[in-house]
């Protein structure tokens, strides 16, 4: 229940008994309705109470609309059999220094100027390495490329 409505409820409350303790006690017919009026607006507050310790445990009423997921596109399809060649030139095979380490990789500016495939490669295997000078490498990886379809050279 809501700090104004609890506000509103008490005062109405303290207002209705007050009225009833300070009239003086007049004949029965009056008493009856002073009474009969405590007791109407006693049942109308305690069902307010009621209603809102109900309502609290529901949600704000708002409707709420589930979201689907974004959608992610598919990776480009290896080449056509009878198409362009899907073999990747070795000579773009690279060994690069690593702050971990070395690591493999097609070189994507090689790739660029010697292969018809190079535009259709695709994103999810490509890989930024951070050089241990300094600088950054990037490149494609050559077993993604090799799941996804892709003849790589075997020169490590």
């Amino acid at each position: 229940m809501t700090t104004h409505r609890r506000t509103a409820l008490a005062g109405l409350l303290s207002a209705i008994l007050a009225l009833g303790l300070a009239l003086p006690a007049q004949a029965d017919r009056d008493e009856r309705r002073t009474r009969l009026v405590q007791g109407a607006a006693l049942l109308a507050i305690a069902g307010l109470i009621v209603h809102e310790a109900r309502r609290d445990g529901r949600d704000d009423g708002r409707h709420r609309v589930a979201r689907a997921p974004v959608p992610v596109p598919p990776d480009a399809p290896p080449p056509a059999a009878g198409g362009t060649d899907p073999a990747l030139p070795a000579s773009c095979l690279r060994q690069v220094a690593s702050t971990g380490g070395a690591v493999t990789l097609y070189d994507g500016d090689c790739l660029d100027a010697r292969s018809p495939v190079a535009s259709d490669l695709p994103l999810t295997c490509g890989v930024i390495v951070r050089r241990p000078e300094g600088g950054i490498a990037s490149g494609y990886r050559p077993d993604c490329l090799a799941g996804q379809g892709y003849e790589v050279a075997d020169r490590r």
